[in-house]
């Protein structure tokens, strides 16, 4: 700046940090398509075509690791219908998947979680202190203790006796 916007004086530059201003935005392009080609190979001695192996990094499948979390998240925590997910991964992506494969990687997603989850109640079972709140509270006069889909939400934190809180 180089003159005052109210009264159009002479600005002096001060030792006052810079104000910092961040926006979040869209990148033209979100996401990337790696391509794999793999060489064909025949055998002459059983008759048989082969592929050359896809590098150790990828996965079968259209969609990477963090595209599959992205879509079991979309359709669990979302609450977004099949039909929705495919509208919205068709208009941000530009390619059309099938109903049939996004409830396979919701399922695929759900059974990878399933041994975490089953870690998570055990350990909590075994916790000498649970404190469990299915009450809900009120922020701004709304129920918090309730999903966007009405379902009790469970909260789970462990307490820590007052002698032994570090400060």
């Amino acid at each position: 700046m180089d003159k005052c916007p109210s009264c159009g004086g002479v600005l002096s530059p001060t030792d006052k940090p810079a104000k910092v201003h961040q926006q979040i935005e869209l990148a033209l392009t979100p996401f990337r398509v790696p391509e794999y080609r793999q060489k064909g190979y025949w055998s002459e001695h059983c008759g048989t075509y082969h592929d050359a192996p896809r590098p150790e990094e990828t996965i079968p499948g259209l969609f990477g690791p963090k595209m599959k979390a992205l879509t079991a998240w979309m359709k669990g925590c979302g609450h977004l219908s099949f039909t929705t997910l495919r509208r919205f991964i068709s208009g941000m992506y530009h390619i059309d998947v099938p109903t049939g494969y996004l409830a396979k990687i919701v399922c695929e997603v759900s059974d990878s979680m399933k041994l975490p989850y089953e870690e998570l109640t055990t350990a909590i079972q075994n916790e000498e202190h649970v404190h469990l709140d299915e009450t809900g509270s009120k922020e701004n006069g709304k129920n918090v203790g309730y999903g966007p889909d009405g379902q009790r939400l469970l909260r789970c934190s462990k307490s820590i006796p007052s002698g032994e809180a570090k400060s």
